[in-house]
């Protein structure tokens, strides 16, 4: 029996000598593959913030002691749930169905084994992003009513957008009725208000939410007709 520390990821030979006491001797060949050494999942997507619930989990694996990938080893999990069935799994990597991710925040985390039994896990996450809000113009001012522009991007999530309005800067004692919206491009947005006193300045900005959270254009402000 012999011991032998040091040993290198990769393959070694190894070769034995036996002989007799008339020196008729043997000898004995053999390789072995030392493989300690986890393997690597690179380019694992998404990450960061998203604009879209269509984006695809995907990662690449590789092993470079030589062992090999154990592709019935590998899991996904989205927030905490096998999505085994969703995925491609292959030795070469993963990629699992458009669309899996849903809206807001999400935790996917990635397993995987090489045929030599070493293990490595990756997490990563996605953010989910406010909406884009520019409040716009006020047009066709009259003694009693105006009305109201401006432009949301839901950057991706289902968004709630109305117009937010009062006669004092910063103070909106009124609201106009929720526009719904989705996408991932600018949606205009127009509001006619009614019942406005002749005469008076009023300040308003478009406002606009999501699951991320809320969004506020820039305040404009208007002063209806005196007759």
């Amino acid at each position: 029996t012999c011991q032998k520390s040091g040993l290198t990821d990769g393959s070694h030979k190894l070769e034995a000598f036996i002989c007799d006491n008339n020196y008729n001797c043997t000898v004995a060949t053999w390789y072995i593959t030392v493989d300690a050494t986890a393997p690597v999942i690179s380019n694992a997507q998404p990450t960061g913030t998203l604009n879209s619930t269509s984006a695809t989990i995907s990662a690449s694996f590789s092993d470079g002691a030589g062992t090999g990938i154990d592709a019935s080893s590998a899991n996904v999990a989205l927030d905490g749930v096998n999505v085994n069935s969703t995925c491609g799994i292959s030795t070469e990597g993963v990629s699992c169905a458009s669309g899996v991710l849903g809206e807001g925040a999400h935790e996917v985390q990635i397993e995987v084994y090489d045929l030599a039994g070493n293990r490595l896990q990756e997490k990563i996450t996605t953010a989910a992003k406010s909406p884009k809000v520019v409040t716009g113009p006020a047009t066709q001012v009259k003694k009693s009513s105006a009305k109201l522009s401006g432009t949301v991007n839901p950057n991706g999530l289902s968004t709630t957008a109305r117009f937010e309005y009062g006669k004092n800067s910063g103070v909106y004692t009124r609201k106009t009725r929720a526009k719904k919206m989705t996408g991932d491009s600018d949606v205009p947005v127009n509001n006619t208000i009614r019942g406005l006193s002749p005469g008076k300045k009023y300040y308003y900005r478009l406002a606009a939410e999501n699951n991320a959270g809320a969004s506020y254009g820039s305040e404009l402000s208007f002063t209806t007709l005196k007759r």
